[in-house]
């Protein structure tokens, strides 16, 4: 360590180095030394050497009032009268230079320090004492060897207009109006400005740049390369250069001052400092503004100002925290994207934001995520303006309006403008519209002014409640969402939240609604499909205006004994792989047209074999047609249309008649009030209670019984299947048109049951799946009438593995066919047979058309004391017709008897019978033996045996 000090307070005192001092360090591990030389002047003109072969450089400090860089030892100057003259080095007291070329040459740190004054003079015309002629150039640029370069002064620092400094990899450091007793800058006398003329500039090769003066004065470049730049200023940082020049350049930029990008001309008026930097890492304007621009990507990670914030950028800006009373930022090619820090965010009372590209991004579906840009707007105005997409997040208002919107332009159709509030509400509180997708989120959202988009979609989700007093309108989608969770916030979604509305329409007759809630949902609506889903309370209540589709999936309400209730003044559809689900809460859809039905449940279920739902009931009631939307293939055990405790269905016209009937129901109850035509699959154990209406069908899987009447003007037909009974306790009135019961087990009329067809034919089959299980039963009181009340008697058809006719059968002149299924033997009167008919009960078969008994694929027929007088009756069997012991008494006795079978009529013991008319065949074998009590015409007798 050497130090040289000449001590005195006249400028004529100078410490003078013209020698050799040498702290080199040439031992290993070891740094170079520490040379000092101080004085009112200094003169170095001889060697110094501060280098180390292994270690650290070591440092030159020079210690003078005030000190010049030159390019050459005597310098051209100015006298206080203007006039040129020139001066060398030794006419200076009180002043001390370094030349260009000594500094150049020098390996080590360099710091200087003047106490008033450092001047670069580089690159200055030289002229010589007494020459008239003779003008020399000199080199502009000062390149040193890659060491670290320090000025410190009491007073200003000037670059003058032609000075470059240039370090190769080490820092710059210029530092103005310091206390050398402290040895800290800008707390001595205010006066001490940093000069960048519009020649100079500083430039570092990746080493850090730091300037810190009163003022600092940028009309020309610094460059720091992948280095650091940090600005300190008492007052402002100026800038009088081109605003197409860049000023700084690069990695990260830190600028601390009352304003920041004024001119330097005028320091109240605005002149961006122009950057060229990746980081903005901290920039502070006290007291006033700071205007910076930009040239390629930026991340601002801190900036502040008391009055305004206006930062370009001609790519893309990443902003992380921005405090001013203003905020104006502009990407003029790129985006403007949030940090993903959430601590972070844009503060203030007016945020101007311009993008070509998005504003804000994200990367989730369905839920806000960091890449949303946070805001601070308190209670002021936001302007929006990109033709990208817009995510902004408010985090500090307890209730965002938008009317503090003040524009949202993208300038093209189609793109999405998403605003939540994280910390409060939102209140459309003015009319929103816009040719993009707009997304509203908050804790609670209330809509009291009109919302509309020409172009997509609207969003409105909320955390708690969505409140609506307002038109809303899209070009396409509208989703409303209460009791949101979000995952990205963690809170939201606990059941509590509802979707309510107090005046508006939401949707204009073109769009898909989808909604969700936790605690119920009550809508008006004019919408073209429907999602809904409500999950904890409440129910969901919607009156659409037009056609109205239940798509995707569907509308379900979950909360316990929650119910659904669609009111549309249209037609309703559910579509095929759509539903409406209750969690036992009743389901009402009501719709001035048609209902077509699909996947309705009271208990979330469509398929399998399981009982029906213990509560929940639907009702559907249509001016139109009630129509299956989605054909099961006639089978209740796959799928079902409907699954309720109970069923109610009301039509103004037809009721499961179109081309995917019939409609397919599980339930404990059903009930048609109204409709024409009605066909029906049930699943589930039925006591039905009636019907009135034009045609009634009706497939139950389960005991079916009917004990209400049921009166048509055309064909009812009651069928069970999966072996179970069927049973009739009312009226069954067709008004002309035919009535059949099949039943896979037994058909019980029981003693209140009255068919009426008035024309129309009845059939019956008991057993209809050939199992040798069904009976046909009536018991006594009921009655099957075909004739009364028409002009044309209707047929009677009954089968069964077995009957029991306690009640009347009345055909008139229509015929009655009474047949076992499969091959029972028939027992008729007294005859032993396994399917048996007494006297009484044929008594009970009235006609005066054909009593046919018995069938081709039937067991032998067995009699025994048949009186029916005044009938006429056909035996057929696929066995023989015998009688029932040997006794020689009149087994039959009729009006004209018919008799037909394969094995013998009366082989083994004749048959006696007291007939008028008599017709016999017998087919294959057994002979035809027949005694006959009064006259006899015998109309045929056909066979392969003869008469005795």
């Amino acid at each position: 360590e050497v130090r040289l000090i000449a001590e005195g307070d006249s400028e004529n005192i100078t410490a003078v180095n013209t020698g050799t001092i040498d702290v080199s360090a040439k031992e290993e591990g070891a740094d170079g030394g520490f040379v000092e030389i101080s004085g009112p002047s200094v003169i170095i003109d001889g060697n110094i050497d501060v280098t180390s072969e292994y270690g650290e450089v070591g440092t030159l400090l020079i210690d003078p009032w005030n000190f010049y860089i030159l390019s050459y030892s005597p310098w051209w100057a100015t006298n206080e009268d203007g006039d040129n003259y020139v001066r060398w080095w030794k006419d200076l007291p009180g002043s001390s230079f370094m030349t260009e070329g000594w500094m150049e040459s020098f390996t080590g740190d360099i710091h200087i320090q003047a106490l008033n004054d450092v001047f670069f003079k580089l690159g200055e015309e030289r002229t010589w004492s007494g020459w008239t002629e003779g003008v020399y150039p000199t080199d502009h640029l000062l390149t040193l060897q890659g060491n670290n370069f320090t000025i410190e002064a009491g007073r200003h620092i000037d670059l003058g207009n032609d000075g470059i400094v240039m370090a190769n990899g080490g820092n710059i450091n210029l530092l103005t109006d310091v206390d050398f007793v402290s040895g800290i800058p800008l707390t001595d006398n205010g006066v001490g400005d940093i000069y960048l003329g519009s020649g100079a500039g500083l430039i570092s090769n990746g080493g850090n740049i730091n300037l810190v003066g009163v003022n600092i004065n940028l009309t020309s470049l610094v460059n720091a390369g992948t280095g650091t730049v940090n600005l300190t200023a008492q007052k402002k940082i100026l800038d009088d250069a081109d605003r197409a020049a860049v000023d700084i350049i690069a990695d990260t930029l830190n600028m601390s001052a009352k304003g920041i990008g004024y001119s330097c001309s005028n320091p109240y008026q605005r002149n961006d400092i122009e950057t060229q930097v990746n980081t903005l890492n901290s920039a502070q304007a006290r007291t006033a503004s700071l205007y910076l621009k930009n040239f390629g990507d930026l991340y601002v990670k801190s900036a502040s100002a008391a009055h305004n914030v206006q930062i370009e950028v001609n790519s893309n800006l990443t902003v992380g925290d921005i405090s001013a009373a203003s905020v104006d930022l502009d990407a003029k090619t790129g985006s403007i994207l949030d940090d993903l820090n959430d601590t972070t965010a844009i503060r203030a009372n007016k945020i101007s934001l311009t993008a070509n590209g998005n504003i804000g991004s994200t990367s989730t579906v369905g839920d806000m995520d960091a890449g949303y840009l946070d805001i601070a707007l308190g209670g002021g105005s936001l302007s929006l303006s990109s033709k990208g997409n817009i995510y902004i997040n408010e985090i500090a208002s307890a209730n965002f309006l938008t009317s503090q919107v003040t524009n949202v332009n993208t300038g093209v159709n189609a793109h999405d403008v998403f605003l939540v509030n994280s910390a409060g509400d939102i209140t459309v509180d003015s009319a929103i519209s816009a040719e993009d997708n707009i997304l509203l989120a908050a804790n609670n959202l209330n809509v009291n002014a009109d919302i509309s988009t020409t172009a997509d979609d609207i969003d409105l989700i909320a955390l708690d409640n969505v409140n609506l007093a307002r038109n809303i309108s899209s070009g396409d989608y509208i989703g409303i969402t209460a009791d949101f969770h979000s995952a990205y916030l963690g809170k939201g979604g606990d059941g509590t939240g509802t979707i309510s509305q107090t005046a508006g329409v939401v949707g204009s007759g073109i769009e898909d609604l989808v909604l969700g809630a936790g605690s119920g949902i009550d809508l008006h609506t004019q919408v073209v499909t429907l999602e809904a889903n409500n999950s904890k309370s409440g129910d969901i209540t919607i009156d659409n205006i037009g056609n109205l589709t239940v798509v995707d999936s569907g509308v379900n309400n979950q909360a316990l004994g929650g119910k659904v209730d669609i009111n549309v003044h249209s037609d309703l559809t559910v579509a095929s792989d759509a539903q409406i689900t209750t969690h036992g809460g009743d389901i009402n859809l009501t719709a001035d047209g048609n209902v077509y039905v699909n996947n309705i449940s009271t208990d979330r279920s469509f398929t399998g074999s399981t009982p029906p739902p213990s509560s929940g009931t639907v009702t559907i009631t249509a001016g139109g047609n009630i129509e299956d939307n989605y054909d099961q293939n006639s089978n209740p055990d796959d799928i079902y249309d409907i699954n309720a405790d109970n069923i109610v269905l009301s039509a103004g016209r037809d009721i499961g008649s179109g081309s995917k009937a019939p409609i397919e129901l599980r339930s404990n109850g059903l009930s048609i009030i109204k409709g024409n035509d009605v066909s029906l699959f049930h699943k589930g154990n039925l006591d039905f209670g009636g019907f009135s209406g034009e045609s009634f069908s009706l497939t139950n899987a389960g005991d079916l019984t009917i004990s209400g009447d049921i009166t048509t003007s055309g064909d009812i037909n009651l069928s069970v299947i999966e072996d179970p009974n069927l049973t009739i306790n009312a009226t069954l009135d067709s008004g002309g048109g035919d009535v059949s019961l099949s039943a896979t087990r037994h058909i019980l009329l029981d003693n209140f049951a009255l068919i009426m067809t008035r024309g129309g034919n009845f059939t019956a089959q008991a057993d209809s799946n050939n199992n040798y299980i069904g009976t046909y039963t009536m018991n006594p009181g009921s009655e099957v009438d075909t004739a009364s009340g028409a002009a044309t008697p209707g047929s009677v058809l009954i089968s069964a593995d077995d009957a029991e006719i306690y009640g009347t059968v009345f055909s008139g002149s229509g015929d009655i066919t009474i047949a076992p299924n499969l091959d029972q033997t028939i027992g008729l009167g007294g005859g032993i047979g396994a399917f048996r008919l007494s006297d009484d009960e044929l008594d009970n078969l009235m006609t005066t058309g054909l009593l046919t008994i018995g069938s081709s694929s039937a067991g032998d027929i067995s009699i025994d004391d048949i009186t029916q007088p005044g009938k006429n009756i056909a035996l057929i069997t696929g066995g023989k017709i015998q009688e029932q012991g040997v006794d020689f008494g009149t087994e039959i006795v009729a009006q004209s008897l018919s008799l037909q079978a394969v094995s013998g009529i009366g082989s083994g013991n004749a048959l006696e019978t007291e007939v008028q008319n008599l017709s016999v065949y017998n087919s294959a074998s057994g002979n035809i033996k027949i005694n006959n009590s009064g006259l006899l015409n015998i109309t045929e007798v056909a066979g392969v045996a003869g008469v005795v």
